[in-house]
């Protein structure tokens, strides 16, 4: 690392513990590398597996582009890994699984792409996984289920598909859950009653479709529930007003049957809007549509009717001579005066 950064860093001579950005433990080893917003450039080096007793690694908002080296996973003692905010590119790599120790996970905010790798499910010990703001595809791996520390999990803004694992109602340390603005298809698993510590749900933005399942009534209570931009179909379920959500709550543009509960419709603030009648014809929030659009149709109507009844009565229309018969109109000539009939 010091052929790599030393210059930017102003690491120089033999390597030592004191160094900016490196902390040692009693032998001598690295255990720590704190080198965020050092401006560093290039990859990450190879040799960062080199560090066997590092157990903290921090290198977000840099300017690091290229891959995540597979040697990562030699950090068998890494409890911490930072690599948020810079453009790293390629996929994650496999041997992320190995690391066995890690607790938090940051990757977001690069330019990674392919799959979530399934290894990435061996972390047991993992509480903070944060993906979001990448370019990952690809779907959630069923077994998402086996991190069963995991209280954070944040993979919004990727282009991830497939439905939302049923396995996710064994996170039973979950708090947040943000898969906000990915491809996400199928319904929202009734398992995700069983989140007991589940506070924040951000499934905004997806194609999902289906019910907002009744078991989720038991996450009492939600801080935050957006739903919004989806398919979902069914009745809004009357648990969504028993909460007070202090960061959100939307269920708008979806196809959810009316009539809609009273925290969507009393208070007129659209937020389950609009709602689909038994025919599929929008109602929106509790608006009487069906009155307002009958009403103007028949003005409508009525004007039609007058004006049909002023064109028959031009057309028919006589003047009364002298003797009260009935004649055409007069005729206006060029100079605008009266013509006379039997010269024209």
């Amino acid at each position: 690392m010091q052929t790599e950064w030393g210059q930017q860093l102003g690491w120089t001579g033999s390597p030592n513990c004191s160094w900016s950005g490196v902390n040692c433990n009693d032998e001598g080893h690295v255990t720590q590398l704190f080198l965020a917003q050092k401006q560093l450039s290039g990859s990450i080096p190879e040799s960062v597996g080199n560090f066997q007793s590092l157990t903290q690694m921090d290198f977000s908002s840099n300017q690091l582009t290229g891959s995540i080296p597979a040697s990562i996973g030699n950090l068998q003692s890494l409890s911490i890994l930072n690599l948020p905010l810079n453009q790293l590119n390629g996929s994650i790599p496999v041997s992320i699984g190995s690391l066995q120790s890690l607790v938090v996970l940051r990757f977001n905010q690069n330019q990674l792409t392919g799959p979530i790798p399934d290894s990435i499910t061996n972390l047991k010990s993992l509480r903070y996984l944060w993906l979001f703001e990448n370019q990952l595809t690809g779907s959630i791996p069923n077994s998402i289920g086996n991190l069963d520390s995991l209280e954070n999990l944040h993979l919004a803004g990727n282009q991830l598909s497939g439905s939302i694992p049923g396995s996710i109602g064994n996170l039973q340390s979950l708090s947040v859950l943000y898969l906000h603005y990915n491809k996400l298809t199928g319904s929202i698993p009734d398992s995700m009653g069983s989140l007991k510590s589940l506070s924040d749900v951000y499934l905004y933005n997806n194609q999902l479709t289906g019910s907002v399942p009744d078991s989720m009534g038991n996450l009492q209570p939600l801080d935050s529930l957006l739903l919004q931009n989806n398919n979902l179909t069914g009745v809004v379920p009357s648990w969504v007003c028993t909460n007070q959500y202090k960061f959100g709550f939307s269920l708008q543009n979806n196809q959810f049957a009316c009539p809609l509960p009273d925290c969507c419709s009393s208070t007129g603030n659209g937020l389950c809007t609009p709602c689909f009648d038994v025919g599929g014809t929008p109602s929106g929030d509790g608006f009487p549509y069906a009155i307002v659009f009958g009403s103007l149709a028949l003005v409508f109507g009525v004007v039609i009717l007058i004006v049909i009844g002023l064109l028959v009565w031009k057309q028919f229309y006589r003047t009364p001579d002298q003797q009260g018969r009935f004649s055409d109109p007069p005729t206006v000539g060029k100079n605008g005066n009266e013509k006379d009939p039997l010269l024209a």
